[in-house]
């Protein structure tokens, strides 16, 4: 029964666009972060992955989270890791991008965040310090 039913499931697939990764400058590396977040377990998946200028990874990890009140929040645990992978494995110049603009804006900006992440920007910027050069 189970059988039947997947095999009779359409199969026809949506067209996707492509988009290319873009090399950081040397002597930087790029830290590209990324998180999904489940609402129902307030858990985060996320992942990290280090490249140099000719697009080889000098580094990656994944890993869940726990207690996390949002997908923003996840989205910044997301930067801590990559920040923190990346200062472990001795980069200094860093390069940090992700998928969710306002997190990066808030990391940009020099006000203080009182959001629910504000305490993980603060954290962020934090490690950020300790690079000889970091950018968002």
């Amino acid at each position: 029964m189970d059988i039947q039913l997947v095999s009779s499931r359409s199969t026809a697939f949506e067209p996707c666009s492509y988009i290319r990764w873009s090399a950081p400058v040397d002597p930087f590396v790029k830290v590209n972060v990324d998180a999904s977040f489940n609402n129902n377990t307030k858990s985060a998946y996320m992942g990290v992955v280090i490249r140099n200028i000719e697009g080889f990874i000098l580094g990656a990890c994944s890993t869940i989270s726990y207690q996390i009140p949002s997908p923003f929040a996840a989205k910044a645990r997301a930067i801590i890791q990559g920040l923190r992978l990346a200062l472990d494995l001795g980069f200094i110049r860093i390069e940090v991008e992700g998928d969710s603009r306002s997190v990066i804006t808030k990391l940009i900006s020099e006000s203080p965040d009182l959001y629910e992440i504000g305490a993980l920007i603060s954290e962020a910027n934090g490690i950020s310090r300790s690079c000889r050069e970091c950018r968002f």
